[in-house]
């Protein structure tokens, strides 16, 4: 019993760290419609780098100071607030990866209407982070925000 008590704290420990952070570009990008909302949650911040980390620092700045909200909570799903399921079901993503650089392209439908997404990746410590999301479709740059 007592060769199993460092065995079972480090089981606590990770379950307390959370989820690994993502093995492939892809992966890191399936997060986010995995789990809708996921990219304006303070706490998933690791999964990000500037200049995407940057612009959602200041929208959690101006949202803590009463003065609203500076994104769309809808940027995984191109700014559509639609049934999730939809997008999940027609949903197709295309990766290229290039050193420590990667870009993944997600395209959906949702409400009828086709969608395509550019999300722009890193690899940081071994791990993938967004550095922006581009809409080819809606012409917005998560980078061209100003949350300030």
């Amino acid at each position: 019993m007592i060769g199993r008590a460092p065995v079972i704290l480090l089981a606590a420990a990770l379950l307390v760290a959370g989820p690994a952070l993502a093995e492939t570009p892809t992966e890191a990008v399936m997060a986010f419609y995995d789990q809708i909302g996921l990219e304006l949650d303070p706490a998933a911040r690791e999964r990000f780098v500037d200049p995407a980390r940057s612009v959602l620092d200041g929208s959690d700045r101006l949202r803590k100071a009463g003065e609203g909200d500076c994104l769309d909570p809808h940027m995984p799903q191109d700014n559509v607030g639609t049934d999730i399921d939809e997008i999940r079901k027609t949903l197709k993503s295309l990766e290229t990866v290039k050193d420590d650089e990667a870009k993944v392209t997600i395209a959906f439908v949702a409400a009828g209407a086709p969608h395509r997404l550019q999300w722009q990746l890193r690899k940081v410590a071994n791990s993938w982070k967004v550095s922006d999301i581009l809409s080819a479709t809606g012409e917005w740059a998560l980078s061209q925000y100003h949350c300030e």
